[in-house]
């Protein structure tokens, strides 16, 4: 994603003290880099209070990035981002408090309680949070379900980077560059591995080997499936 300053309009003026902005929110330069790969080049923009502002573009322009910078779950590499005249940098706490996100995944309730999953459903790479983990248990509460099992792949980082790499040449993404899959597995194992032990304190955990082939795997997913079927 990139956005920069035209031409005709005055320089940002010269770092120093100044009043907060009256803009619900407002960003300075923002930028983002993994290693040598530019997420998000150079953005600014303001959003008024009481205006509804949108992100498009393609996937690896940087939308989700931005976002991320934008709620204080990334740190920018450059810039700088108010929200309701804090700066986030130095004011996480108070600006988390006067913010909400609504994640891209579907409404939880709406959808394992359709007629489509009434036999049963399975989740793919969700939940990837605590925070979505607890979501996902007070829904199957409300809707009276239970998670039977939970498969945990375990491959080493390097076989991840390598497949990872792989799928990227084969597939055309742009935006799995190396530093960026880096970045990925950072963000698993701060974000996501928590859950390993989640689930298995909850008796639901099954680990699989997925450094193998296919039909292996497979395999042994078939039959502990049919081992909670028998339950």
């Amino acid at each position: 994603m990139t956005a920069r300053q035209p031409a005709s309009q005055s320089p940002d003026p010269e770092p120093g003290p100044r009043a907060p902005s009256p803009d619900a929110i407002d960003v300075r330069h923002l930028t983002r880099r993994f290693g040598s790969f530019v997420a998000v080049d150079d953005v600014s923009f303001s959003v008024p209070q009481g205006e509804v502002f949108g992100f498009l573009g393609a996937n690896g322009a940087g939308k989700s990035t931005t976002i991320r910078m934008l709620t204080g779950l990334l740190r920018p590499t450059a810039g700088r981002v108010e929200i309701e005249g804090l700066d986030l940098a130095t004011n996480l706490l108070a600006i988390k408090s006067v913010i909400g996100v609504l994640p891209e995944e579907l409404p939880l309730y709406e959808r394992l309680s359709g007629e489509d999953a009434r036999e049963g459903f399975v989740l793919d790479g969700f939940p990837r949070t605590m925070a979505q983990a607890d979501a996902l248990e007070e829904t199957l509460r409300e809707i009276g379900r239970d998670l039977d099992v939970v498969f945990e792949f375990q491959i080493p980082d390097e076989v991840g980077r390598e497949r990872m790499l792989k799928r990227a040449a084969e597939e055309g993404r742009t935006d799995d560059t190396p530093e960026a899959i880096d970045e990925r597995l950072r963000l698993y194992h701060e974000e996501t591995k928590p859950l390993i032990e989640y689930y298995r304190t909850r008796g639901n955990l099954v680990g699989v080997h997925g450094d193998r082939p296919v039909n292996q795997v497979f395999s042994e997913i078939q039959q502990t499936l049919e081992q909670v079927a028998v339950r």
